[in-house]
């Protein structure tokens, strides 16, 4: 992705993780790298972005097609630090976030500047309360839980 599509968007974005760019749009704040331990600290943001591809069009190259199937760290970090999601329409995880309203879904990076400008304060609180909804169930196992009793279903 280059510096001179994200100029377009008017959202912040926060980036952590190993090898910076020598430089970054205005919009971008690099956060350096931080410990698994360390790194749910320092996510103080509104929203956790889940996105891989080369374009802030859409999620493409390997890494975008493979969102389609499989559900990326990314998501279970933020989550887990009851943070609401934004993902790609297309993303194997796009049907959690809706709905589980612990987020929303865009085609195209572009959509989230009017998404969240539209965003009365209500709906993000109920978003917020999902997410740290899910962020417990998470943390007491209630979806490896689920997982194995449906497993247990299938295999009886």
């Amino acid at each position: 992705m280059t510096s001179k599509e994200f100029e377009k968007l008017a959202f912040k974005l926060e980036l952590f993780g190993p090898s910076p760019a020598e430089k970054y749009a205005e919009n971008i704040n690099y956060q350096g790298v931080y410990s698994p331990e360390e790194l749910p600290d320092h996510l103080n943001q509104n929203f956790g972005l889940v996105w891989d591809g080369n374009s802030v069009a859409k999620c493409d190259g390997t890494f975008g097609e493979y969102t389609k199937y499989n559900n990326p760290h990314k998501a279970s970090l933020y989550l887990s630090s009851g943070l609401p999601i934004i993902v790609w329409k297309k993303a194997a995880l796009a049907d959690f976030v809706i709905d589980n309203n612990v987020g929303f879904a865009v085609d195209s990076l572009t959509e989230i500047d009017e998404r969240l400008e539209g965003m009365p304060r209500e709906e993000y609180s109920v978003m917020k309360k999902n997410a740290l909804a899910v962020a417990q169930k998470m943390r007491d196992g209630e979806f490896i839980k689920t997982a194995m009793t449906k497993l247990e279903k299938v295999k009886d």
